[in-house]
């Protein structure tokens, strides 16, 4: 996932630089392009834009859960080990 460009296009909807609809075509396309480990993350906006289309969510609420996709995840080490 070195090169997300899901997270990418995340990043542009939340900071306001593309619309709902831009976001919803981007993530689309992401779908059927991206490598399998990036569609997880695909997936669960994709997820959050039906809600929004079926009026389960709204914007304030998709914006809300998908900062929380877009939040850096700690990365956990395996302890060392000592012979």
């Amino acid at each position: 996932m070195a090169d997300n460009e899901a997270l990418r296009t995340l990043n542009l909807y939340l900071s306001g630089d593309i619309d709902f609809d831009s976001l919803e075509d981007r993530a689309t396309a992401l779908a059927w392009e991206s490598p399998s480990e990036d569609r997880d993350l695909i997936y669960a906006i994709l997820i959050e834009i039906a809600y929004t289309k079926e009026g389960v969510s709204d914007e304030t609420i998709l914006r809300k859960r998908l900062t929380k996709l877009a939040a850096p995840k700690p990365s956990v080490a395996e302890p060392i080990r000592q012979s």
